[in-house]
């Protein structure tokens, strides 16, 4: 069974550019395109919103929308028996 470190939804001005840099993470299990023009991304490993907004400035992107947020149990149950 898998650890869930919950999901991040994120948007910049420049979603191209971020969703490739976040592809490239390793605490990133899964990149998919989300509601309202966001991406969301499965995390394999445990980080806060902070740190993650500050890797983002670091390499010169600003998000204007960041949400961290547990998956719910539904999302859970699903996800275990689909393995």
């Amino acid at each position: 069974m898998n650890a869930s470190f919950g999901y991040i939804q994120i948007a910049s001005a420049h979603q191209d550019e971020l969703r490739k840099f976040v592809s490239e993470l390793d605490f990133v299990a899964k990149v998919e395109d989300s509601d309202n023009d966001t991406i969301r991304i499965s995390l394999s490993e445990e980080i806060s919103a902070s740190e993650f907004n500050q890797l983002c400035f670091e390499k010169g992107l600003v998000l204007n929308h960041l949400v961290k947020r547990k998956e719910s149990l539904e999302e859970q149950f699903l996800k275990l028996t689909k393995q």
